[in-house]
């Protein structure tokens, strides 16, 4: 159990791994994932305005989930053409934007790592 009064900074390490991170309930705030090989679950909430995420992993799956009324943004170039197939939008600095990025109270920031073997984003 976590704090509910306390902002999450948590990393998880874990090659070969089968990581599934509810993190929709908790105040997380940063979230490092390194996996090689692994297959990560995360879920991402909207209790803290700014949430950091960092997930990395060669040869990694990866299904993020994210709700539908935060702003998100996604570094990592090499997803270019899924993320403009789901609607993200190109900004200045090379990340993907969603639609109102810079109007909603809740934001959600992830970095990719091009090492993954699949990428799929989800919302709810």
């Amino acid at each position: 159990r976590f704090a509910d009064n306390v902002p999450l900074d948590l990393e998880c390490i874990g090659d070969e791994s089968d990581m599934h991170l509810n993190m929709s309930t908790s105040r997380l705030e940063r979230l490092k994932v390194e996996a090689d090989d692994a297959r990560i679950y995360v879920k991402i909430g909207t209790l803290e305005p700014l949430v950091t995420v960092n997930i990395s992993g060669a040869d990694s799956e990866l299904k993020l989930r994210v709700p539908e009324d935060v702003g998100l943004k996604i570094l990592g170039r090499d997803y270019e053409s899924y993320l403009t197939t789901i609607g993200m939008i190109e900004a200045d600095d090379g990340s993907f934007i969603s639609a109102g990025y810079d109007t909603v109270a809740t934001k959600v920031e992830i970095n990719v790592d091009e090492r993954l073997q699949s990428f799929v984003l989800d919302y709810f």
